[in-house]
C-alpha cells in the first residue's frame, strides 16, 4: 500500500471555492502543499494550504482551521479567510504571510544582534501567549515557522506570526456536565515525540507530555541559536541531542544572551505542565534589555540594513567611479593636438621684446613642449600599467590566501580534524560529531588480558574497576594450588604475589595476542565513571601520589584529567604514551579494545556499595559455571572477593561521603566529568544517578 504524503498538486489559473484563483505553488510542507491564490472580486492576495484527504496518518488541515477561527481577530496571527472540503483534498485560506525566519537568517550569513534579539523575543512571546490563552500549545516552535507579515501590510511586516499548528495540543477541554467549565487535560504517562530535535525541551525527549512551559523551551533555544550555534547543533540523534540538552547549563547555551535571559530559563526551570508561566516577568526582563541597550521599536532590524560588506563595497564603487571621472584623458590626445598644444606653450614663452630670437626661442619652446608630453605619455603609460597590476594584485592575494587556506585545511584534515564516532548505542548505530570538547571514546590503550586456557576464559583488568579482583580471579583458575598455599587473597594487590608470573604468556597476554577462539568467553568489570573517578580521587589524591599537585584541590584534579585526555583526542599523525594517572582516569570505552569488540564482552557492572558488588560477583559465577568450573572453585572465588577488602578501599569513609557530596555541589566538576565520561554513559547505559539516590540528583542537569 503506497504511502499518501499529502501533497495537492493544482495547475495555475484554478478557481477554489468559487472567488480564489491558483497564481502559483509557493512551497510544500509535511503534511500538504501551500498556493499563491488571489480572490477574483477584490484582487486580495492570500496563502492557501491544501492536503490531500487519503493523507497518511489522517487530516490535520482540521486541527489548523479550529485553532485559526479561534485566533480570529488577534494581533500578529495568521487571519483564518475561507476553507472547505472536496472530494479529493482539503485547503484553508488565510493572509499571506512574508519571509520566514529561517530563510532572513540564512540569507543574512551572520548573527542577528542582541538589538533584533530582544525584539524577537517578545514579539514571539506575545504570539504564544495568545494561542496558550484560547487552550493551545504550538509543539513545534521553530525559525521556520515564523514569518513576517507580507510587505504590503504596513502594520503586520515587522512582526513575526507563528505558523503551522498541525502538532498543537489541546491542552484544556470543556467539563462534560458543565460545558462553560474549562479543566487541564491529565497528562499522559507517555507521549509520542512531536516537535522538532534541535529546539524541543528535555521534557520531550523523556517523551512526557508537553505544557506551556516546554513551548518558551523551544523559544529560548531558538533564540539562543540567533545570537550563536547551538552545542547540539550538528547532531541529528535524538538520544544524543537529548543528553546534550541536560549537560549543558542554562549559562553555555545563553552564553552569547543577555543575562536577563537566564533570569528566564531560571524561571522556566520553576515550571511543571500544570503551571502556567509568567508572561509578564518574561515581558518586563525583556523591557530591561531594550532598556540597557537603549533599544527602540522603531529601530531597523538586522535584516532591513545592508549588510557591511555590501555597504563596503558600494563605496568602493562609488569612490572608484568618482576617481575615474576626474582623471584626465590623456592618452586619447594625438600627435597633431600634442604638436598644436606645444605651439601655443612656445608663443606664452616669447618675450615680446626678443623678436629677433622669436625663430629660435619657438624651436626651442616646441621641442621643451614636445619632450613634456611625451614624458606625461609616458608617464600615463606606466600609470595604466601600474593600474593593470593593482587590479591584478587583489587576485594575486586572492589565490594565495586560498592556497594558504587549502594547505592549512589539508593539515588541520590531517592532524586535528574532528573524528567521526559511529558507535552502537542500546543497540542502535548512532553517529557523533562536532562534540569538540568531549573526550572522544574508543582511544585504545594498554589494557592487561589475562586468561585461564583450561576454561576458556579470558578478562581484562580495568584500572579503577575492579582490577585486582580480575586478575587474582584468574590467577586462581590458573594454579589453584599456588595461589592458596603463598596465602593469597582475592583481594590482595597482585603485583605484591607470585602465584601468577606477570610475564607469563599462558596468564597474560598481550593486545596482539587476544584469543579470537568463539569458544572463549570474555569478561570485564566495569564501573561507574563517577564512581572511577571518586576513587581515583581519593586514592591517588588525596595522598598527594602523582596527582599534579592538586592536594585536596578536586577542581584541579578534575581539570587537569580532562587537559591530559584531550591530547589523545586526534592523534593521527602521533600517539602519545598513557603516563599512570591517565591510565587510571581514562574513560571505560578506551580499554580491552571495545571500539572492535564490545559485542564479545560479558560486562559485569560494579559500584563501591556491598550490595552491587554482591551482584557483580553473582554474575561472575554463572559465567564460571557455564564453562564447568567446578562449585567448589566458585564458591572460594566468591566467598574470597566478599570477604575483607582492599588496602586503598574507601567506600565506607568520611572522605568518601564528603568527594561525592561535592561532586553534587559543585557544577564546575561535574560538567568536567560530563565531559571526560559522556560516551561511557552512552556506551555502557550506567545509571544517572551513580552516587546516593536518596539525593534524586540527575547528574545530567549540570545547571542545577
Amino acid at each position: 500500500m503506497t504511502e499518501d504524503n499529502g501533497l495537492v498538486e493544482l495547475p495555475n489559473g484554478r478557481v477554489v471555492g468559487c472567488a480564489w484563483q491558483v497564481v502559483r505553488k509557493l512551497g510544500e510542507g509535511g503534511c500538504g502543499s501551500v498556493y499563491l491564490v488571489r480572490n477574483l472580486e477584490d484582487d486580495v492576495e492570500a496563502a492557501m494550504k491544501a492536503e490531500s484527504n487519503g493523507a497518511t496518518g489522517g487530516c490535520v488541515l482540521k486541527l489548523e482551521v479550529a485553532i485559526l477561527k479561534r485566533l480570529a481577530g488577534r494581533q500578529h496571527v495568521a487571519q483564518f479567510l475561507f476553507a472547505a472540503r472536496l472530494t479529493d483534498f482539503s485547503y484553508v485560506i488565510m493572509t499571506l504571510l512574508g519571509e520566514s525566519l529561517q530563510k532572513i537568517v540564512k540569507r543574512m550569513g551572520r548573527q542577528i544582534t542582541v538589538s533584533s534579539q530582544v525584539r524577537i523575543a517578545a514579539n514571539v512571546l506575545f504570539c504564544l501567549k495568545q494561542i496558550h490563552d484560547i487552550g493551545f500549545i504550538h509543539r513545534d516552535l521553530k525559525p521556520a515557522n515564523m514569518a513576517l507579515g507580507y510587505r504590503t501590510n504596513a502594520q503586520e511586516c515587522r512582526f513575526f506570526h507563528i505558523l503551522d499548528f498541525g502538532l498543537a495540543r489541546q491542552f484544556v477541554v470543556a467539563q462534560s456536565d458543565q460545558p462553560s467549565r474549562l479543566l487541564m487535560r491529565r497528562p499522559r504517562e507517555r507521549s509520542l515525540f512531536r516537535g522538532t530535535t534541535r529546539y524541543c525541551s528535555i521534557r520531550m525527549h523523556d517523551l512526557t507530555e508537553q505544557g506551556r512551559v516546554d513551548d518558551l523551551w523551544s523559544m529560548i533555544y531558538l533564540l539562543a541559536e540567533l545570537r550563536g550555534p547551538l552545542p547540539w547543533g550538528s547532531q541529528r540523534d535524538k538520544r544524543v541531542v537529548g543528553e546534550m540538552k541536560r549537560l549543558y547549563s542554562d549559562e553555555i547555551v545563553l552564553q552569547n544572551s543577555p543575562m536577563e535571559f537566564l533570569e528566564i530559563a531560571k524561571h522556566l526551570r520553576s515550571l511543571t505542565y500544570f503551571h502556567r508561566p509568567d508572561y509578564h516577568k518574561i515581558y518586563m526582563l525583556l523591557m530591561t534589555v531594550m532598556e540597557k541597550g537603549k533599544f527602540s521599536w522603531s529601530d531597523p532590524f538586522d535584516w532591513e540594513m545592508p549588510a557591511p560588506v555590501q555597504l563596503s563595497r558600494e563605496m568602493v564603487k562609488a569612490t572608484t567611479q568618482s576617481r575615474e571621472a576626474a582623471k584626465p584623458s590623456r592618452e586619447n590626445l594625438s600627435k597633431e593636438e600634442m604638436m598644436k598644444t606645444a605651439r601655443n606653450m612656445s608663443k606664452e614663452t616669447v618675450s615680446k621684446e626678443n623678436v629677433s630670437k622669436e625663430r629660435t626661442s619657438k624651436e626651442s619652446g616646441i621641442a621643451s613642449a614636445e619632450m613634456l608630453l611625451i614624458g606625461s605619455a609616458e608617464r600615463t603609460e606606466e600609470e595604466q600599467k601600474r593600474d593593470k597590476y593593482m587590479k591584478i594584485l587583489p587576485h594575486y592575494y586572492f589565490l594565495s590566501l586560498l592556497g594558504a587556506l587549502l594547505l592549512s585545511t589539508y593539515l588541520y584534515n590531517y592532524l586535528f580534524k574532528e573524528s567521526v564516532y559511529n558507535i552502537t548505542v542500546d543497540g542502535s548505530a548512532v553517529n557523533f560529531t562536532g562534540i569538540d570538547e568531549f573526550i572522544p571514546p574508543f582511544v585504545n590503550i594498554a589494557s592487561d588480558y589475562f586468561v585461564a586456557p583450561s576454561y576458556k576464559l579470558m578478562s581484562c583488568g580495568i584500572r579503577k574497576s575492579m582490577s585486582q579482583l580480575t586478575v587474582n580471579t584468574m590467577c586462581f583458575l590458573n594454579n589453584e594450588k599456588a595461589f592458596i598455599s603463598q596465602n593469597h587473597t582475592m583481594n590482595e594487590t597482585w603485583l605484591e604475589k607470585r602465584a601468577c608470573a606477570y610475564k607469563d604468556p599462558k596468564f597474560r597476554l598481550l593486545p596482539e595476542n587476544l584469543i579470537d577462539d568463539p569458544e572463549t568467553t570474555r569478561f570485564a568489570f566495569i564501573r561507574d565513571p563517577f564512581d572511577r573517578f571518586v576513587s581515583l580521587y581519593l586514592d591517588k589524591c588525596l595522598k598527594e601520589f602523582n596527582c599534579w599537585h592538586c592536594k585536596n584541590d578536586m577542581r584541579c584534579v578534575v581539570k587537569n584529567v580532562y587537559e591530559r585526555l584531550r591530547k589523545y583526542k586526534n592523534h593521527r599523525a602521533w600517539k602519545p604514551i598513557p603516563k599512570y594517572m591517565e591510565l587510571h582516569a581514562a574513560p571505560l570505552s578506551w580499554n580491552c579494545n571495545f571500539d572492535k569488540d564490545l559485542a564479545k564482552w560479558h560486562l559485569l557492572m560494579i559500584g563501591a556499595d556491598r550490595e552491587q558488588r554482591t551482584s557483580s560477583i553473582l554474575q561472575l559465577a554463572n559465567i564460571l559455571k557455564t564453562h564447568n568450573v567446578p562449585d567448589a572453585i566458585i564458591r572460594k572465588i566468591q566467598d574470597g572477593s566478599m570477604d575483607g577488602e582492599t588496602k586503598h578501599s574507601t567506600h565506607k569513609s568520611t572522605k568518601r561521603l564528603l568527594a561525592e557530596k561535592q561532586i553534587r555541589e559543585d557544577p564546575v566538576v561535574r560538567e568536567y566529568l560530563h565531559k571526560i565520561y559522556f560516551f561511557d554513559y552512552l556506551i555502557f547505559m550506567f545509571n544517572r544517578d551513580p552516587l546516593d539516590a536518596k539525593y534524586q540528583t540527575d547528574f545530567w542537569k549540570v545547571s542545577q
